[in-house]
């Protein structure tokens, strides 16, 4: 390519089965990365992902499929957890609706490659044996606060998320590509456009999900009162009226807070593990059941004040 190295680079990650490695040339910048287990996916994903969505990728030059590696041109820009002004958030979100719009044909070539499934029928399946398993999880809980959610409280938290499946499938959106670790680390703006890093966790499902991430860290940044995330969704929904009604959009934007969390808590097969009824892990997935059955309730109490 007539590249040449200038000797300067920067070991970001390293083990016995991964590698992250900033390598500096009298040309431009070169990342390379290489992964393995539990992230082996995400060097098949990362390829057809730049293969199909150019632009929203750094460009790959370079693969190698005995070490999972690839080789990668550095893109100009900054990443987005070193922005505080709100709209490169609102371009992001607008970035985000493109690509997956641009991804709706291609569910299974994704699938393929290795993303997860989290269709509506997929993650219905879900369900019942990710709350039994937290159920084992609250009954080890020692600590209370926080609180511990009974066999009542998960039975409730089971009807309310199947529900609101139901109700999201029925709006009509149309499943796509997804990111179920999209957070501001993971995305690269520049003035022109807005690309996408570690797709590990990679889905095929309900676009809204990652929205949902997304507007989560944006209130972190800007605050509760903050009109940013209003924005975000507006923008990101102006993109997806092309496929989407507004209606559908409104009606599945109810439920996307409740179900994003279950999508992200149950998404991976991480809870399946016999070291997910251990701490720190069963902590953590305690933490986010009882996250959804905040949202549950609160999703409960707007349907009622709708119906008075």
């Amino acid at each position: 390519m007539g590249f040449h190295l200038t000797g300067e680079f920067r070991q970001l990650n390293a083990s016995p089965s991964f590698s992250l490695v900033r390598f500096e040339t009298d040309g431009p910048v070169l990342w390379f990365k290489a992964v393995g287990e539990p992230n082996l996916r995400e060097f098949a994903i990362t390829c057809a992902l730049a293969q199909r969505f150019p632009g929203y990728l750094p460009p790959i030059l370079a693969i190698r499929p005995d070490w999972n590696g690839w080789l990668s041109k550095e893109v100009e820009g900054k990443l987005l957890s070193d922005v505080q002004e709100p709209a490169p958030w609102e371009r992001t979100a607008a970035a985000l609706a493109r690509l997956q719009i641009e991804s709706i044909d291609r569910g299974s070539q994704m699938l393929g490659a290795g993303a997860h499934d989290l269709g509506s029928t997929a993650l219905s399946k879900r369900i019942r044996p990710f709350l039994s398993s937290l159920g084992q999880m609250m009954e080890r809980q020692t600590k209370v606060p926080p609180a511990v959610l009974d066999h009542a409280d998960l039975l409730a938290l089971t009807d309310s998320l199947q529900t609101a499946l139901d109700a999201l499938e029925a709006a009509g959106v149309p499943d796509a590509l997804g990111h179920l670790d999209l957070n501001p680390g993971n995305i690269i703006i520049s003035d022109d456009r807005c690309r996408f890093l570690d797709w590990a966790e990679a889905y095929i499902g309900n676009p809204l999900f990652s929205l949902e991430y997304l507007l989560q860290h944006a209130r972190r940044v800007f605050g509760e009162a903050s009109d940013v995330r209003t924005k975000m969704i507006a923008t990101y929904c102006a993109e997806w009226h092309v496929v989407a009604s507004p209606t559908a959009l409104t009606h599945a934007l109810a439920f996307a807070p409740l179900l994003a969390v279950f999508a992200y808590a149950a998404g991976t097969d991480a809870w399946r593990q016999p070291q997910a009824l251990e701490e720190p892990t069963a902590g953590y997935l305690r933490s986010l059941a009882r996250r959804m059955h905040r949202e549950a309730k609160q999703l409960a109490d707007r349907r009622t004040l709708c119906l008075q």
